[in-house]
């Protein structure tokens, strides 16, 4: 996020301009967690996601649904951090 981006509800992100943090973001609002204030066993999630599409209207439309799908699940997994 050093150099910009959105944040999507419910996401999770690493942050931290005096050292690695991360930031939960809620319906409104965020927490930023100092990474040694992580409870065991939370760390951040890592995906990694290929898309091969024949043009980039399709790219388009994939990136979309794609990003709607990740919010979803990782708002799904917060709730039970």
């Amino acid at each position: 996020m050093a150099k910009g981006g959105w944040m999507m509800p419910g996401g999770f992100y690493q942050v931290g301009e005096a050292g690695r943090e991360y930031i939960r973001m809620g319906n409104s609002g965020g927490q930023v967690i100092p990474e040694d204030q992580m409870g065991a066993g939370m760390h951040a999630p890592v995906v990694n996601v290929y898309v091969t599409t024949p043009d980039a209207g399709s790219f388009r439309a994939t990136e979309r649904q794609i990003g709607r799908r990740a919010a979803a699940a990782f708002r799904h997994t917060m709730r039970g951090a």
